[in-house]
């Protein structure tokens, strides 16, 4: 049973039968995958507090027209859960600098274009584009490990994602 009968409405118009029935044939190859799945569907009230945030993040996404085709097939039409997560995170930063730090916010309809980053920040003085990086390694499941710790970040690892990030902008 949801926690507070809370209905997750976005999360539905995402994550519909056929997208979840999609994704638990691709899940039988895939531990991510497969945990990604799990946490999507399962009945437990651990993994409805996740849909229930996945849920308001999507709807703030789709009131501030971040959640363009783009996003949705990465969301939906996945190759493994490091995609997913890296789209999440496209989406989840920005909710947060909205709602946590009361900024006013512009998603990128073509984020893939150079220059433009995935959203940016209305300043008076000038607008901050933000290009959301998720690095490859920060969980268990990107990277094809089963049983991955985490042990840090080294400063090679960090200058290349910052690289990666300066050559998309």
């Amino acid at each position: 049973m949801p926690p507070e009968n809370y209905e997750l409405q976005a999360f539905h118009q995402v994550y519909t039968a056929d997208v979840l029935n999609r994704m638990a044939l691709k899940a039988e190859d895939d531990e991510g995958l497969r945990s990604l799945h799990l946490m999507l569907t399962s009945n437990t009230e651990h993994f409805w507090i996740k849909r229930i945030h996945i849920d308001k993040c999507l709807t703030f996404a789709m009131e501030h027209g971040c959640l363009d085709e783009d996003r949705r097939n990465r969301l939906t039409n996945l190759d493994s859960y490091h995609v997913w997560l890296s789209t999440y995170y496209e989406l989840l930063v920005p909710y947060f600098f909205a709602r946590v730090f009361s900024k006013k916010i512009q998603c990128v309809a073509s984020p893939s274009k150079r220059g433009l980053g995935d959203f940016k920040v209305i300043h008076p003085e000038g607008n901050i584009v933000v290009e959301v990086k998720t690095p490859k390694g920060d969980d268990a499941f990107s990277n094809g490990q089963k049983h991955a710790e985490y042990n840090g970040y080294g400063d090679e690892f960090i200058n290349s994602v910052f690289k990666g990030a300066a050559k998309q902008l």
